[in-house]
C-alpha cells in the first residue's frame, strides 16, 4: 500500500511538473530558481524527508502514525525531484526536428507535447519513475523516523490503518 500510494501521488505530478519546466514555463530567473530547488531537493539526504514527514503529516495535519498514507506521502515528496530530473533529461532528447515538423504541420504546443514529445520521451520516463520507485523501496530511513517499524499483526484494510 505504501508504494502504492507512493507511485499514484509523484509519478503523474513529477511527469507534469517536467513537462511544464520543460516546455510551457517562460524561461526567467524564477523557473531557474525553481529548476535549481529541485536539484538541490534530489540531493538531500532520505532521513531529511523522514523528518519532514514527520513534522507536517503527523504532528501539522495530524496524521496517524504508521499508516500507509503518511509512509506513501513521505517516499512521494523524495521521488518527486528524481522523476523531474529524469523526466526533463527524456524530454530534452526528443529531437528538435520533430518538433519543428510538429509546428511546421501546424499543431499547437499542447498537440506537439501529446502527440510527438510524450510519445517519444515515454520509455526514458518510465524507466526513470521505475528506477525512483525501486530506490523509494529500498529507503527505510524516512519510514523508520514516521514510525513504520511497529510489528502489526492485522492486514491493513484501508491506507488510513497501521501497516
Amino acid at each position: 500500500l505504501v508504494m502504492l500510494v507512493c507511485m499514484v501521488v509523484s509519478v503523474p505530478i513529477g511527469v507534469a511538473a517536467a513537462i511544464y519546466l520543460e516546455e510551457f514555463a517562460p524561461q526567467n530567473i524564477l523557473t531557474h530558481f525553481i529548476e535549481v530547488c529541485i536539484n538541490n531537493l534530489a540531493s538531500i539526504p532520505s532521513i531529511l524527508f523522514g523528518l519532514l514527514g514527520l513534522g507536517v503529516f503527523i504532528n501539522l495535519f495530524g496524521m496517524p502514525r504508521s499508516s500507509a498514507l503518511v509512509g506513501g506521502l513521505t517516499l512521494a515528496i523524495m521521488s518527486l525531484p528524481i522523476i523531474i530530473v529524469s523526466t526533463k533529461a527524456a524530454l530534452k532528447s526528443v529531437d528538435i526536428n520533430m518538433k519543428n515538423a510538429a509546428y511546421a504541420l501546424g499543431m499547437t504546443k499542447v498537440q506537439m507535447v501529446k502527440g510527438i514529445m510524450l510519445p517519444l520521451a515515454m520509455p526514458m520516463i518510465l524507466t526513470g519513475s521505475i528506477l525512483t520507485l525501486a530506490q523509494a523501496i529500498g529507503e527505510t530511513a524516512p519510514l523508520m523516523i514516521i514510525g513504520m517499524i511497529a510489528f502489526i499483526p492485522d492486514v491493513a484494510s484501508s491506507i488510513f490503518d497501521p501497516t
